[in-house]
This record gives C-alpha cells, sequence and structure tokens, in this order.
C-alpha cells in the first residue's frame, strides 16, 4: 500500500480547512457554496447547468455522498493525475465501458480518503441514460454537469446540505502568484519499497473502473500535437519471482516511438525472463534525456533503435497487506 509523508498539517485559513494536498498562499481562501453556469446546446449536445462546489475538507465527503446517490445504476468513472511524463501534464483516465453503480462505488471507497486529499488527482463519474456528471478536481472542488430537469434535484440536494448558491467562491490569486493562489502536492512517500506512490491507487482503479490512458498509443506526441518520434522512456511493473513467487517491481528504462511499442518491450523481454514473470504494467512514461539515471550516463543522444537500456527489480517487503493498508488509513 501506498504510505503517507510524515509530518505533514492541514492547511487552514479563516476557518476553511483545505486538503493536505493544496497549499494556499497567506491569506487566500474561498467563499463556501456553488456558482451555477448555463451552457446551451451544440449542435450535438443538450442543454447543461455547471455548478462549480467549494466546501472545507470536513464537509467534502458527506456532500458528495449525497451528490453520488443521484447516480444511475450505469456509470462511468473518470480519473486525473499529473503526469510524470516529460511531454505530458495530466494523464486523462476514461472508463471504456459502463461498470455498475456498485463496482465504482467499491472502487471510490477504498480510495477517496486518499483522493479526497492529494493535490495530484482528480476523479469523478458519469450516468448511463440521463447527464450528470461530477469531478472532483485536483484543488478538492467539485464540478457538477447536470440536465435541467435535474436541477431542482440538485439543488435540493446541496440545500440539504447547507451549500448555499454565491456569486464567487475563489477570488483571483495575487497577479504575482505563478501557482494560481495555492501549490499543489502529493501527500504520499514516492520513493518507498512498496514503489510509486500514486502508481498503486491508479493501478486499482484502472481495474476496477476498467478505464484507458485518454492517448493514441500508437503514436507519440506531446500536449501540442507536434509528433515526436523515438524518445526516452521509464516503465514501472510490477513482477513475480518464478521460483520464489515474491512480488517485486521492475524499473525498465527503454527507447520506443510510442507507448504501443514500449509496452510490447516490456512484454517480450519479461516473457523471456527465467526468473521473473509479468504481472502488471503499472505505468509507462517518456522522460527527458536529462533524466536518466547514472547507469545511462553512456547512453549517446539521438538513439533511434528501440530497445531495453536498463532493468532494476526492487523486492516488495512481505508485510501483509491488511497491515499496510491499516497503516495508510490510520495515517489519513
Amino acid at each position: 500500500m501506498p504510505r503517507v509523508q510524515p509530518g505533514l498539517t492541514r492547511p487552514t485559513c479563516n476557518g476553511f480547512r483545505y486538503a493536505l494536498g493544496v497549499v494556499p498562499q497567506p491569506g487566500w481562501h474561498p467563499v463556501e457554496g456553488y456558482t451555477i453556469t448555463y451552457q446551451a446546446a451544440d449542435s450535438h449536445g443538450q442543454d447543461v447547468y455547471i455548478l462549480d462546489l467549494t466546501v472545507s475538507h470536513e464537509r467534502l465527503s458527506g456532500v458528495i455522498a449525497d451528490l453520488m446517490g443521484l447516480l444511475t445504476d450505469r456509470v462511468t468513472g473518470v480519473f486525473e493525475i499529473a503526469s510524470r511524463d516529460a511531454y505530458r501534464a495530466i494523464d486523462a483516465f476514461l472508463g471504456s465501458q459502463p461498470i455498475s453503480r456498485d463496482q465504482f462505488l467499491a472502487g471510490w471507497n477504498q480510495w477517496s480518503a486518499l483522493i479526497l486529499e492529494d493535490g495530484m488527482v482528480g476523479a469523478g463519474v458519469c450516468s448511463e441514460g440521463k447527464l450528470f456528471e461530477m469531478f472532483v478536481t485536483q484543488m478538492k472542488t467539485i464540478l457538477v454537469y447536470v440536465e435541467p430537469q435535474m436541477l431542482p434535484t440538485v439543488r435540493e440536494v446541496l440545500d440539504k446540505n447547507g451549500v448555499v448558491e454565491v456569486e464567487e467562491t475563489w477570488p483571483d490569486p495575487p497577479a504575482e502568484d505563478l501557482d494560481g493562489g495555492a501549490t499543489l502536492r502529493s501527500i504520499l512517500q514516492s520513493n518507498h519499497p512498496m514503489g510509486g506512490g500514486l502508481d498503486e491507487v491508479l493501478c486499482s482503479l484502472v481495474k476496477k473502473w476498467h478505464m484507458e490512458l485518454q492517448i493514441d498509443p500508437t503514436i507519440s506526441q506531446n500536449d501540442s500535437g507536434k509528433i515526436l518520434g523515438a524518445t526516452l522512456w521509464f516503465v514501472l511493473a510490477k513482477v513475480r519471482n518464478r521460483h520464489t513467487g515474491r512480488i517485486g517491481e521492475a524499473n525498465i528504462w527503454m527507447t520506443a516511438d510510442c507507448l504501443e511499442e514500449a509496452q510490447r518491450l516490456v512484454k517480450s523481454s519479461m516473457s523471456n525472463d527465467l526468473t521473473y514473470c509479468l504481472i502488471q504494467i503499472q505505468s509507462a512514461d517518456r522522460m527527458a534525456f536529462d533524466e536518466r539515471p547514472a547507469q545511462l550516463v553512456d547512453l549517446p543522444i539521438g538513439i533511434e533503435h528501440p530497445g531495453i537500456h536498463w532493468i532494476r527489480i526492487d523486492h516488495m517487503p512481505r508485510k501483509p497487506i491488511a497491515d499496510l493498508e491499516s497503516e495508510w488509513r490510520s495515517a489519513l
């Protein structure tokens, strides 16, 4: 299980309690409540109201639980995480198919304590059959997209929770503030032997919510759409020792020209390995050349031929998962 960084304190300002992963600039705080915007349908859509909610952290889970009570029986999960990829700011994942509400809630309930605290992630859900979507942002505000017929019902839920409509929730940040009023941070240790912190959360939800990364896996491009071709990649994969059964994490550095090729190289390498077999690829990110490890200091710039350069296996601790999960929840 991921581990929480020790010594984190919750920022507060004028009685407003922030998530642990949101560190505001001194004196910058919101008004609790929600704003509402009407968006007329385009030629392919329908009219929608967009509600932007902000509440102090101790109220957040209750408001979300009541809003999720409006979901239909079939839903689609959404997850966003700050990308480690050198050429992409956000990794967005979307369910490839609808799942049951209970299946979505099972994943949400497992990780909601972290989702509502960590400044590097956001998560949400879309109903099937009617326009009702909600998303918890990295700032831990709640965005709700709702069809006009459902707006009175949503307002009733918010009224019950004491969340009222206001003219503005967040003031404009100071002009000299380049962080937009707050600094976002992860609350997890990223260098713990259990692995890559948020990677475990992501892999769990991708599996439970049947999500896929919203990129074209056959090409490599940046956020502006520029085709990049072959780049350096870092892949984190969960593996099992074929002889002892012990679980480990493979840290793999390679050159590849797209995600599909990077995944193929890992699977091919692990299938031929006499000691380890592949369980799951947890993440695959393009890296800037100066981010390469010391073991690849002599790697020449501009390699275009795909291939694996270096693999390191880290063994996971033998402590029972139940004990690790208990420690993680108590830390929050």
